[in-house]
């Protein structure tokens, strides 16, 4: 956690799971580094920056590359907002050039853009090396987070598209409001992830299981 206050809060809220959970002060995309790879070679690696510095964009992109190299069979879950500006409109498709055969991609759009520009209306993840049972546990809840997240009529997607996507229902469009599919087979087991969307200014970067 690279804000002081934050870090403190967050050591205090898992201070009951003991060294079960680490919290450390500081640049999560520079630290994850020294995680890499864990001794039991099996880890989720989750990256959730606020992207309220626009170089989050891109250290996203490069801190995922590197960790790849050092630890390929890992489980990389990269969250991002939904946002007019097109850094965050472009993250997505950048993150989907993964050389990896395992991967997915969901969505949940809440409401609809605000007519200036600003705000978040939906936020995403991209998963490689999904637990297995992932597929099948967000086909279940996404209906239910559109149905009690959704905040106005622009709560809706438009599906997903690419080369290699398949539905994530398999029997025509995605739910209104929600967009999920995966490319390749089944990844590494574990357990699934729900995927709200989240308020700015936090800046957890890394969580370690």
């Amino acid at each position: 956690e690279l804000h002081t206050s934050d870090s403190e809060l967050l050591r205090s809220n898992f201070h009951a799971l003991g060294r079960r959970v680490i919290v450390q002060a500081g640049d999560g995309f520079a630290g994850l580094k020294a995680q890499l790879p864990p001794p039991p070679r099996r880890a989720l690696v989750l990256i959730d920056p606020s992207y309220e510095d626009k170089a989050d964009y891109r250290n996203v992109i490069s801190a995922v590359q590197d960790a790849l190299t050092r630890f390929a069979t890992g489980v990389y879950a990269v969250w991002y907002p939904q946002l007019s500006r097109a850094d965050s409109r472009q993250l997505p498709e950048k993150l989907k050039r993964w050389p990896a055969k395992n991967w997915l991609h969901v969505s949940l759009t809440v409401r609809a853009p605000n007519d200036d520009g600003f705000g978040m209306h939906g936020s995403g993840l991209v998963v490689r090396n999904p637990p297995w049972t992932l597929h099948t546990k967000l086909h279940q809840v996404m209906p239910y987070l559109v149905k009690v997240l959704g905040q106005d009529g622009g709560a809706g997607g438009d599906g997903v598209v690419g080369r290699g996507w398949r539905a994530l229902s398999g029997r025509g469009p995605p739910h209104a409001g929600a967009t999920a599919c995966a490319a390749g087979g089944s990844g590494s087991g574990g357990r699934p992830a729900a995927m709200p969307c989240r308020a700015r200014g936090h800046r957890r970067r890394r969580l370690r299981p």
